[in-house]
């Protein structure tokens, strides 16, 4: 039975489930419920109708990923403004949403989005990096919703084009606000932005660390 179709964020099964070659990660759907997604050439592989130099290319990407898993073997998901290219850890993206102008609110002096029963505070990343947007009025928006225990909050971008898994070399930045860091991801110049550092900026009520609290 085919139910339907949809855009997803795939997350990672981890280290410990690496050898269950069927399935390619997992995804959280709109109701909660957590659904695998299957890995096609994974199948192929274990009832044995794929050509053995398959078979061996991919036992050598996991012995690589395993070997990499602690250091700098990076999931990403990049996006741009203007003509930047950006890259977010994928372990900080719970969805990715699209948003007529006409669903954005204000809240205060910040701009909102009624979603899935809550409020959510949207945060221009462009305006907050003080990167040039190349966002077209009244066109829809490209929104990561990062999610943090029961908090949401919507990071609004340009345009998400790809989500990458590979041995990612990231040279750190320590003068540039909201930015980690700086690698090259397929032959493009890519800036890795610190989330956390951003939303303490951004909404520090909703996403404080616990010492600010308690300070």
């Amino acid at each position: 039975d085919i139910s339907d179709t949809a855009e997803i964020v795939v997350k990672p099964l981890g280290r410990l489930l690496k050898s269950a070659d069927t399935f390619a990660g997992a995804t959280i759907m709109g109701d909660g419920r957590v659904a695998l997604i299957l890995d096609v050439m994974g199948i192929a592989n274990r009832i044995g109708i794929t050509t053995s130099e398959r078979r061996s290319s991919r036992a050598a990407t996991a012995s690589t990923e395993a070997t990499d898993a602690t250091g700098t073997w990076r999931r990403l998901l990049l996006f741009s403004l203007g003509e930047r290219h950006l890259g977010l850890p994928l372990e900080a993206v719970a969805r990715l949403e699209e948003f007529s102008p006409a669903d954005v609110e204000m809240s205060g002096h910040r701009a909102v989005v009624q979603y899935r029963g809550e409020i959510m505070h949207l945060i221009d990343l462009a305006d907050e990096l003080g990167m040039p947007s190349a966002r077209v009025d009244g066109q829809p928006m490209q929104v990561v919703v990062y999610t943090d225990a029961s908090s949401s909050v919507g990071l609004v971008v340009d345009q998400i084009f790809d989500i990458v898994e590979e041995h990612v070399d990231v040279t750190e930045s320590a003068d540039s606000h909201g930015i980690a860091g700086t690698a090259v991801i397929h032959g493009q110049v890519t800036d890795v932005i610190a989330v956390n550092q951003i939303l303490r900026s951004a909404v520090p009520a909703i996403f404080a660390t616990a010492s600010e609290v308690a300070a």
